[in-house]
């Protein structure tokens, strides 16, 4: 969201202290998926969890996640698609109704049911028909790359 993420201290303390350790990479990708995620996508998203620099990690976890973007969200003039997953335990479906939505002028909302964090993993079909239909119905004027 543009405004600070919602997270528990409790958390973020167990995230800060244990960047880059793989149990604390499992758990957290246990914590915020809800659909099943095939073991070869799984081992993707851990190796991402775990290349993670020290610094990017500890920045956006102590001060990243915290800032405040609300003013220049609230100047975004293009057509966005928000989309959530209904069990999402990070960016849950009433952060995205009252944090995100309210601040983007021309915003189409997705929920996706049973979904969690992380979509293109846990419904990567859903994220692409959703995708698909968006720019179809409101993306006018915008062609193939490499088409005039």
């Amino acid at each position: 969201p543009p405004s600070p993420e919602p997270i528990d201290e409790k958390e973020r303390a167990r995230l800060l202290a244990t960047h880059g350790d793989r149990a604390s990479a499992e758990q957290t990708l246990r914590t915020i998926t809800r659909r099943l995620i095939p073991a070869e996508d799984a081992n993707i998203c851990l190796a991402d969890n775990l290349m993670t620099s020290a610094e990017a990690w500890h920045w956006w976890l102590a001060q990243g996640s915290r800032e405040t973007i609300t003013a220049q969200a609230e100047r975004v003039a293009c057509p966005v698609l928000v989309m959530g997953g209904s069990e999402d335990p990070v960016i849950a479906p009433a952060v995205i109704t009252t944090e995100i939505m309210p601040r983007l002028a021309d915003a189409s909302r997705v929920e996706i049911p049973g979904a969690g964090h992380l979509l293109p993993f846990e419904a990567a079909t859903d994220v692409a028909n959703n995708i698909r239909t968006f720019v179809k119905e409101r993306c006018h004027g915008v062609t193939r790359i490499g088409t005039p």
